[in-house]
């Protein structure tokens, strides 16, 4: 896959001047230069892994690199998602990081998509390139990813993040273990936080996304020892890296098949949908994150109760009394799902809103624009 002596034409001056320091390693030199130039990258997610990976793979040399991304770039992001800036917010996150990655080298041909992944459109796109990198900070996704590189005999760079924490493996490589090998039991409320929902030190996905584009180029290069089998946990608290090896689970898939049966019948609500039935006065908003984010920013109207007060009996009597559709959110999905599951346990009826709070906002945003399209063009 990386190794083609196919098309091969002679490094540019220009290339031999901006790649010199690399090309001076044996183990490089301009064949591996060459290997680069051709390999096909696909990159899900430019966010705060994607900005540590993404451009370190770019000013290497990689010749192709894909960019999926749905998102647009909020003030929050900043912190952490250093290949945006100021003057990209509410703009696309692909859009960003095309610019960058255009700027940052020429040599390098960049696609991007704003999609998201989804089981329709995933095996089309995936087939087309040689590697994955993981920057998603989505489990479900990930799991959509696992399943679909393992079809398809292509390797992927995982890469997760959260509070001070960062974990790093390589999947599916050369028949290697994958991730439903470390996280076997399918849950689509798995407990797993995302960076909005639990917190981030801002260094911490820069240091794993490193790390991810360094893997990267040893697979393409055909080097060094690569972490297949092996899972590495960084802890920048205590400063301490453990490795861990990983054992294959043939189980996977019967455990899958119970967990999606648990939790099939939960209803969701959609962007699209949303609007109708605010037309109906009869709901009421929960907002299960903690009361500090509550108290920063909140859909007007909603009552909060944190997830982890909803398990006591009195939080549960008091939501099972409030007798209106009940809609459930958290900053995306994580909380949300978890919060729904428990509610249902109590035989209490909920509607989850899909992606929390990012889809309120995005609701809003769109009337606004609306609003001011429609008062600039006054009748």
């Amino acid at each position: 896959m990386f190794n083609s002596n196919e098309n091969l034409t002679e490094l540019s001056l220009n290339e031999y001047q901006r790649y010199s320091r690399q090309l001076l390693l044996p183990q490089i030199q301009s064949a591996g230069q060459h290997r680069m130039r051709q390999a096909k990258i696909l990159c899900i997610g430019a966010g705060a892994l994607g900005s540590a990976s993404i451009p370190y793979l770019t000013a290497a040399g990689i010749g192709h690199i894909t960019v999926i991304d749905y998102d647009i770039v909020e003030i929050s992001n900043l912190q952490r998602q250093i290949i945006h800036n100021t003057s990209y917010l509410y703009q696309s996150k692909v859009s960003s990081t095309f610019n960058y990655i255009r700027k940052l080298n020429p040599y390098c041909e960049i696609k991007t998509l704003q999609l998201e992944l989804k089981q329709d459109n995933i095996k089309k796109i995936i087939s087309r390139y040689d590697l994955i990198i993981d920057g998603t900070d989505n489990i479900e996704t990930r799991y959509l990813i696992d399943e679909t590189c393992k079809l398809l005999g292509k390797p992927w760079i995982y890469g997760a993040v959260f509070q001070f924490t960062g974990q790093l493996s390589v999947f599916n490589y050369k028949g290697g273990p994958c991730y439903k090998d470390i996280y076997s039991k399918y849950n689509s409320t798995d407990t797993m936080w995302s960076c909005s929902e639990g917190g981030i030190l801002g260094v911490i996905p820069g240091i794993i996304g490193v790390l991810q584009a360094t893997e990267a180029l040893k697979i393409i290069l055909g080097i060094g020892s690569i972490l297949s089998g092996h899972l590495l946990i960084f802890d920048s608290l205590n400063f301490t890296i453990k490795k861990i090896k990983i054992r294959q689970n043939l189980s996977f898939e019967s455990n899958k098949k119970k967990q999606t049966e648990s939790v099939k019948n939960l209803q969701t609500i959609y962007i699209d949908e949303l609007s109708n039935l605010l037309k109906n006065e009869n709901y009421v908003f929960i907002d299960v994150r903690s009361t500090n984010e509550y108290l920063m920013e909140k859909i007007p109207g909603a009552i909060n109760y944190p997830l982890n007060k909803i398990k006591y009996s009195h939080s549960l009597d008091e939501i099972a009394k409030l007798n209106k559709t009940k809609i459930i959110y958290c900053s995306l999905d994580s909380r949300s799902k978890l919060a729904q599951q428990m509610l249902d346990t109590a035989n209490i009826s909920s509607i989850r809103l899909e992606h929390g709070l990012k889809t309120w906002k995005i609701l809003k945003n769109n009337a606004t624009f609306k609003r001011r399209e429609r008062d600039s063009n006054p009748c």
